[in-house]
């Protein structure tokens, strides 16, 4: 998917709304257990975890006896799949997580089609020049970043591109040097008087490249 320049629909309602749209890098995924959804499915994610420590990591299928037992484990670890009626959830687990879980009375069983899966290079598109390396439909955070300057820069009169604070990694010292976080701010400053407001919230993470792409459209 090709990207298109910087396009603003529905300009008449920016006369109306105030729009912000925060484009920063989730550093920490929600621990919030879903037991009870019958399936949870969730892609390999990126662990951090540098060279031959990365390597150990593999997947497992963790069976339990009672539900309560995965509120436990999401309280420091998020699975992939939970399936409450089979018994058992999918989780990527380093040698010493797997040594927890299966103190805590998980049986496991390893998943050997998904552990390739989350050790595989990222897939390479020859003519790919822009995006996400595999997922050329996805901006990166930095043409994120430049197409909401972007637009503010073509609609002063309606947008601001508003730098709000640090992301936790740019503030926190080692590893990765993070980003800013920003506002989109939308709304047609020639007009005065009280204005409903909406607060569009999205993200760029190893997870999840979806929401940050479909606000800035």
């Amino acid at each position: 998917m090709t990207n298109h320049p910087p396009r603003l629909p529905l300009l008449a309602a920016a006369t109306a709304l105030a729009l912000g749209l925060v484009c920063g890098v989730l550093v920490a995924a929600s621990r919030s257990a879903r037991a009870s959804t019958e399936a949870v499915s969730v892609p390999p994610v990126s662990t951090g975890t540098p060279g031959s420590a990365r390597d150990s990591i593999e997947v497992v299928r963790a069976y339990f006896d009672d539900p309560n037992m995965v509120a436990l484990l999401a309280a420091w670890i998020e699975p992939w799949e939970v399936h409450p009626s089979e018994g058992y959830l999918v989780v990527a687990v380093t040698p010493e997580q797997r040594k927890r879980l299966e103190e805590a009375v998980f049986r496991l069983e390893p998943d050997p089609g998904l552990t390739q899966t989350l050790h595989k290079p990222p897939l390479s598109i020859p003519e790919q020049v822009a995006g996400i390396q595999g997922y050329p439909c996805y901006r990166t955070v930095e043409e994120t970043f430049a197409s909401a300057q972007a637009i503010a820069n073509r609609y002063p009169y309606l947008a601001k591109w508003v730098d709000v604070g640090n992301s936790w990694e740019k503030d926190a010292p080692g590893g990765s040097p993070g980003y800013d976080l920003l506002v989109l701010r939308l709304t047609n400053r020639a007009v005065s008087g009280p204005k409903p407001r909406l607060f569009l919230l999205s993200a760029i993470h190893a997870r999840e490249y979806a929401t940050a792409e479909l606000s800035l459209r």
